[in-house]
Formats: structure tokens, C-alpha cells, sequence
């Protein structure tokens, strides 16, 4: 009787690569979520918050509306609206003599953009549900987002599984600073720029606010997001 050897031998790989294919699993970011979350609870160390006893190191889940840094989203209405503005055959841009023009304004704004959203990571100010007057800031990496123009999130209803790294609660203290290392918030020649962007969008005719926000005071709460869902 004659063997094929070779045969025999390529039966025999084929059965190991569909033996280690059998033994692969693949997961989703979902199902990766679902199983943290599930070990979490079994052990306890999943809590849905009582804002007053959250402290560092926990792990909590929450539903809140997510509010964009209001500075950033000022900035992008200014270019969206310049934007159109630019195309707009009857628009004339205000300006006096030595000031900077309709398109520097325009540059200016879009590298103050880029500072802010420098590094993928974006600040979102999570209003918890239930009328809680505690604030949640969450630095959100844009790359694990599944709209990365953001438009889907914010000021949306979500729930976030999340552990707590800062709680600030003296009123008399330190809030969460909006720009952490950026430009604008280290040079003050960056800071007067902003400024007169801003100026310039409400020359134009933008409902900017007077007061826009860079800082959140206590009671405020950061967290590291550990995933988000509906």
C-alpha cells in the first residue's frame, strides 16, 4: 500500500489552521464594553453616582447631556458661517484701517482651531441627568468616536462608563481649566487674538455670547471615559 505523504501532510495543516481559526474571537468595541461593564457589576465596583461620596479611582456610570467646550464650538459656528459668508456675492466684511482683514480673521481662526483640538482629544462638559448641579468633564479622544465631526454627540442624551480621576468641590477653590496645554491658554498674545476673532464674529452679525466660558467651578468631577453608549 502506498502513502501519500504529502497529502497526509497538507490534511494535517489544514486541520491545525481550522483548529486555531475555531479557537479566534473577534469583538466588537461594544461587545468589549458590555463584557467590562458585566465584570465590573459582578464584583461591585460599578456604582451609579451619588455626586456627594463620588471620589477618585471609581468606576461609575451615569446618563448626562454632552456640552462641547463652548469656546471651541464658538470657533467652529465663526468659520462655518465665514465660510458661507465668503461665497455670498453681496456680503461686504467690515474693517477699518490696520485692522485684519476678512481673510486673516478667517486664518486666524482656523489655527486657533487647531491649537485647541490639538493632540485628538476634545473637552466635553456632561450635564449628569436628574437636575444635578455637579459637572463632568470628559476628555473624549476624537479617533474612537464614530462621527468624528462630533456633531452626533453633542448635546446629546448619552450614558458614560467612566472612572473618576478629580473631584473639586470648594467653592472658593479651582475649577477644570477648558484649554489645558494649549497655546491660548499659556500666551497671553494667543489669548488677545481669540478676543478680537471673537470681536469680529459679532461685528459681523453672530449671536456670540459675551461670556464664554473657560473654566468649570466647583462642583466638578473629571473623569477618563471608558466607553459611551445610547
Amino acid at each position: 500500500m502506498k502513502l501519500d505523504l504529502k497529502t497526509l501532510r497538507s490534511t494535517k495543516d489544514a486541520t491545525k489552521t481550522a483548529e486555531e481559526r475555531t479557537g479566534e474571537r473577534y469583538y466588537s468595541p461594544g461587545a468589549l464594553l458590555n463584557r467590562l461593564r458585566r465584570h465590573l457589576r459582578e464584583n461591585e465596583l460599578l456604582h451609579t453616582p451619588h455626586w456627594a461620596g463620588v471620589q477618585p479611582s471609581e468606576f461609575i456610570e451615569f446618563r448626562g447631556v454632552f456640552r462641547p467646550n463652548p469656546l471651541t464650538e464658538a470657533l467652529i459656528a465663526m468659520k462655518r458661517i465665514m465660510e458661507l459668508l465668503k461665497a455670498w456675492p453681496q456680503f461686504k466684511a467690515p474693517g477699518k484701517k490696520g485692522e485684519p482683514s476678512f481673510p486673516e480673521i478667517m486664518k486666524m481662526v482656523d489655527a486657533l482651531l487647531k491649537d485647541l483640538e490639538g493632540g485628538g482629544r476634545k473637552l466635553f462638559v456632561i450635564e449628569p441627568a436628574g437636575g444635578s448641579h455637579v459637572r463632568v468633564v470628559a476628555p473624549i479622544r476624537v479617533e474612537y468616536l464614530r462621527d468624528q465631526t462630533q456633531a452626533e454627540i453633542a448635546h446629546g442624551d448619552f450614558r458614560i462608563t467612566a472612572k473618576v480621576v478629580r473631584r473639586l468641590d470648594d467653592p472658593e477653590g479651582e475649577g477644570v481649566h477648558l484649554l489645558p496645554g494649549s497655546g491660548i491658554g499659556s500666551a497671553g498674545m494667543m489669548h488677545d487674538a481669540m478676543v478680537g476673532a471673537i470681536q469680529y464674529g459679532r461685528e459681523i452679525g453672530m449671536r456670540i455670547p459675551e461670556k464664554i466660558a473657560v473654566e468649570v467651578g466647583p462642583p466638578v468631577v473629571v473623569v477618563f471615559p471608558l466607553g459611551i453608549s445610547v
